[in-house]
C-alpha cells in the first residue's frame, strides 16, 4: 500500500501492553518514515509475546491479537534507544484510542511495522468506541 486512505492504517507488532501505550501517549519506538507515517489516520497495535525487551507482566493480549486502535495525532522523535541500533526511533502519538480483540492478526512479516486496510482485520471503525488519550507520562511529551 503506497498511500494512505481513510481505511488504511499502520499495523505495529508491539511488546508493550495496553496500559504502557496509554502511559506513553502512543506506540513507540519505531524505525519509521515520519512523512509517510503522518499520512495515516489509524494505528493498529498487535501484541508480540516473543519480544524480550519488556516485562512479560505488561502483556495484555494474546500473542498476535490486535488489542488497540489509535487515532494518529502526530509522529515525533522518542528518547528510547534500541541496543546496537544507530537509528532515531519514533513515537506514534494517539489523540484517541479504542480497545479491540481480534485474534491471529499478524501476517508473519519480519518487519514489525506494516501498512494495511482496516477491513483486513474486519474492523468497523464506525462501530468502535474511541476515548481520549490520558495525559502521557512520557517526559518527551510536553
Amino acid at each position: 500500500m503506497e498511500t494512505s486512505d481513510k481505511n488504511s492504517a499502520i499495523f505495529v507488532l508491539t511488546g508493550r501492553g495496553f496500559d504502557t501505550i496509554l502511559n506513553e501517549g502512543g506506540s513507540q519506538a519505531w524505525r519509521i518514515n515520519t512523512k509517510r507515517a503522518s499520512t495515516f489516520k489509524y494505528v493498529v497495535c498487535i501484541q508480540n509475546h516473543n519480544q524480550n525487551l519488556f516485562d512479560p507482566k505488561q502483556l495484555t493480549a494474546r500473542h498476535h491479537a490486535a488489542f488497540m486502535v489509535g487515532k494518529l495525532k502526530e509522529v515525533v522523535d522518542c528518547d528510547e534507544v534500541i541496543k546496537n541500533s544507530p537509528y532515531k526511533r519514533k513515537l506514534l502519538v494517539f489523540s484517541e484510542y479504542a480497545k479491540v480483540d481480534a485474534p491471529n492478526q499478524w501476517p508473519g512479516n519480519r518487519n514489525p511495522v506494516t501498512y494495511k486496510r482496516l477491513e483486513d482485520l474486519d474492523i468497523d471503525i464506525e462501530g468502535l468506541e474511541f476515548k481520549p488519550m490520558p495525559f502521557a507520562s512520557d517526559p518527551t511529551r510536553k
